[in-house]
């Protein structure tokens, strides 16, 4: 839940995912985005990332969902905030970008998305909580930011299993300096596609309303 107030210790609620704050470019307590709920998020200024285990390849066409709330501070290029791709040989993986002009969620396949994406009309307002969902399942990726459809493409290419560490915050390697630069709070992933009346109801648990 990205709650932690102190220490290093990173801890899934799950219990699968553990990991390890790193000693610069994040910072713990900020005020979390949730109504009534003393949970705390964390602060990143896009300097680094926190390293997170192998897993959640999320590879062939293996229904999903991904849920996180987002509060820019600001809009660096590419802006990475979860980013599970191997860039050793050809670039495979997938990755959640909040953009300059965008939000973009990809799957990258031999160095092409060949079009698995979905993008957001436009970038996030800055200074304000967004609720952002990415469900598959199985064919069609879909995109919900606040509570509505921003993006719905049909996929029907399988993504390749990387079985590498991934990040939250930052690009997945060395390769830029292009990370997220905000708060992030609840990170969640579910092994389906969630219907767009759940996302309706995890939407309403944010203390920020804002229409996007």
């Amino acid at each position: 839940r990205l709650g932690e107030r102190s220490g290093t210790a990173l801890i899934d609620e799950m219990g699968l995912q553990d990991s390890t704050y790193p000693s610069s470019g994040v910072t713990l307590g900020a005020p979390g985005a949730l109504l009534l709920d003393p949970d705390t998020a964390i602060s990143l200024d896009g300097s680094r990332g926190i390293l997170m285990p192998r897993g959640l390849d999320l590879e062939d066409l293996t229904p999903f969902s991904i849920e996180l709330w987002a509060r820019q501070t600001d809009q660096p290029n590419y802006g990475f905030t979860l980013d599970h791709e191997n860039f050793e040989g050809t670039r495979d993986g997938w990755a959640l970008l909040l953009e300059t002009d965008e939000v973009s969620f990809e799957r990258w396949m031999s160095g092409s998305t060949n079009g698995a994406v979905a993008n957001s009309p436009g970038a996030l307002p800055l200074g304000t909580w967004h609720h952002l969902v990415v469900t598959f399942d199985g064919s069609q990726l879909t995109l919900y930011i606040d509570n509505r459809v921003a993006s719905l493409n049909a996929v029907g290419s399988a993504l390749p299993k990387t079985n590498n560490t991934w990040k939250i915050g930052y690009q997945n390697c060395d390769c830029s300096g292009n990370g997220f630069t905000g708060d992030l709070d609840e990170i969640a992933f579910y092994a389906a596609a969630l219907s767009a009346e759940r996302v309706a109801v995890r939407r309403m648990a944010s203390s920020y309303a804002f229409m996007y």
